[in-house]
């Protein structure tokens, strides 16, 4: 029985029913309806949670000794705010006691599901997910709780198709009435699963109504990041007026609310809106402004990727020394980030060029660095671009 010893509970201050009652409000607050979710357990833990746990521990085991009937709802209630502490073993014990007792099995099943991912096991989460939605029946809070989870489960897992479609099912399950907030990040990811996965019609719709949710929940910050992917959406979809007016109305919310890790997205997005209708100038000043605004964030990650946008305008103008130096610069950072497809693309490019240049020894360091990285990254399609690229190389040096 998976129960410690703990400080004495008559020491708590507990009072005005029982230590069970006391632990069923207690994670009412933080966990409504027993259903806990991947996306709470970064939360701030609330306070006195190790005293509620503790005594909630002490009253099981002696409860039990005293041949006392536990509930299952019991054991699964400690095991939620033992996950909550991080004790991720100690909770899956208390899970499985609850799925052990169980008539109703899908909240233990679901909160079993959480354990495993909070254990590294993905694989057996999503089947405990997908067993507790089978559970569910018409229960519509079940459903969507699990549905929450498992989008998360596959898209961790790199089943994008999977997660898109879980995540629209929580949507539909939760229903218009529920938080805004909420409904608006399970569209957003929907959105950006789906977008992913090439659907881009399917990846605008919700991705706008995330923008929309956003606005009535008031959440300015999630707002800005909703409208930069439905601008991406939008781009795609050739409509590039809707692009640019949404990262315009993105563009003055952050500078209201001084939001500069938001404004350096919309600018790398207008880089890329800009682009996409061959307006490189235009697209080369705002990737430059990301590039400023990530630099000044010290977000090397984006600051590298903008760079890579900028040396790729430069090589599309003919602007080899420029494209090179922006190029240069990036490789720093991906080598720094450990990004190695982006460091494969990158020495790719620069191999090309070079190539270009009629710099073959030079082309075939770069190529040769990069195809390894593909092969070893199972990149089929880079590693025989990359392999053709370097064949060239070669016969160039031997002419």
């Amino acid at each position: 029985m998976p129960v410690e010893d703990a400080p004495d509970s008559a020491a708590l201050p507990l009072s005005g029913g029982s230590v069970s009652e006391m632990v069923q409000g207690f994670v009412a607050e933080c966990c409504p309806r027993d259903l806990l979710l991947i996306e709470n357990v970064d939360e701030d833990l609330p306070s006195g949670i190790e005293r509620i746990a503790a005594a909630g521990r002490d009253d099981i085991q002696a409860r039990l000794e005293g041949r006392t009937t536990v509930d299952s709802e019991e054991f699964l209630r400690i095991g939620i705010l033992e996950h909550m502490m991080g004790g991720h073993d100690e909770a899956l014990g208390f899970f499985k006691e609850a799925l052990r007792r169980a008539d109703r099995m899908g909240p233990a099943l679901n909160a079993l599901a959480v354990a495993s991912y909070g254990r590294g096991k993905t694989d057996p989460a999503i089947s405990y997910s997908k067993e507790a939605i089978r559970e569910a029946g018409t229960d519509v809070a079940l459903l969507a709780a699990a549905n929450r989870n498992l989008a998360i489960l596959y898209q961790v897992k790199g089943d994008f198709g999977q997660a898109a479609q879980a995540a629209a099912s929580a949507v539909q399950c939760l229903g218009s009435d529920a938080d805004p907030r909420v409904l608006a990040g399970l569209h957003l990811r929907a959105g950006q699963l789906f977008r992913r996965l090439g659907e881009i019609k399917n990846a605008h719709e919700h991705l706008s109504e995330a923008a929309h949710l956003f606005l009535r929940a008031g959440d300015d910050a999630a707002r800005i990041r909703s409208l930069v992917a439905l601008s991406g959406a939008q781009t795609e979809l050739n409509d590039f007026e809707g692009a640019l007016k949404n990262l315009d109305q993105a563009a003055l919310l952050c500078r209201s609310g001084g939001d500069k890790a938001g404004e350096a997205l919309v600018m790398g997005q207008m880089g890329v809106a800009y682009s996409a209708q061959d307006q490189y100038t235009r697209a080369l000043e705002h990737y430059g402004k990301a590039v400023m605004l990530n630099r000044e964030l010290g977000n090397r990650k984006g600051e590298g990727a903008n760079l890579s946008n900028v040396g790729n305008l430069h090589y599309f103008r003919g602007d080899l020394e420029e494209a090179i130096s922006a190029y240069g610069e990036a490789l720093v950072i991906n080598r720094e980030q450990n990004h190695l497809i982006g460091q494969a693309t990158i020495l790719g490019n620069l191999g090309r060029i070079f190539l270009e240049q009629n710099q073959a020894d030079e082309a075939a360091d770069r190529l040769r660095e990069s195809l390894e990285i593909f092969r070893s990254a199972g990149a089929r399609e880079q590693t025989e671009y990359i392999r053709e690229l370097l064949a060239e190389a070669d016969r160039t040096r031997d002419s």
